[in-house]
């Protein structure tokens, strides 16, 4: 396994796949909290509930969420992008791993999946449909490229059991 690429996927999707969406779906609390609290204990989703503002604020307001470092992180993930259709384009195959998903597939995915919105994730999203509309936009069109089309591929095949 390509230790560099794996760590350039962890550099450029770890914490700014997370951010990215969290900014545009944490203001609709009837989006956000379904997905967020999903599987939690009772009295955790009673507290989110209650403390939604705050909860919120604490989502939203730390590490690298001021304006310029999000401008940064979106340049990260459209870097990671390219690096990842580059490698596809290279090795000429469905997957970075050949004809089925491999490692660097199953982390790529993993770490995109919020930025495509795979149908079959294995968590609660919220709804393609219900997303704000520039959210909405950008999963579109994260979506059509080749290294979108790789994370709904490999969601596919890899998950194809549940």
């Amino acid at each position: 396994m390509n230790h560099a690429f794996v760590e350039r996927l962890l550099t450029g999707l770890l914490a700014d796949a997370p951010r990215h969406v969290y900014q545009s779906v944490l203001p609709f609390k009837d989006l956000a909290f379904p997905a967020a609290t999903h599987r939690a204990p009772g009295w955790e989703r009673a507290l989110v509930w209650l403390i939604y503002p705050v909860w919120r604020g604490i989502m939203t307001r730390g590490p690298g969420s001021a304006p310029a470092q999000l401008a940064k992180a979106a340049a990260r993930i459209e870097e990671t992008f390219v690096m990842v259709e580059a490698e596809l384009a290279r090795r000429g195959s469905a997957f970075l791993g050949g004809e089925s998903p491999g490692v660097l597939d199953i982390v790529f995915s993993a770490l995109a999946a919020l930025l495509v919105f795979p149908p079959n994730y294995g968590a609660r999203l919220p709804p393609f449909s219900a997303l704000p509309p520039t959210l909405k936009a950008f999963v579109a069109a994260t979506r059509t490229r080749p290294a979108g089309a790789l994370v709904l591929r490999t969601y596919l095949v890899a998950r194809r059991h549940d």
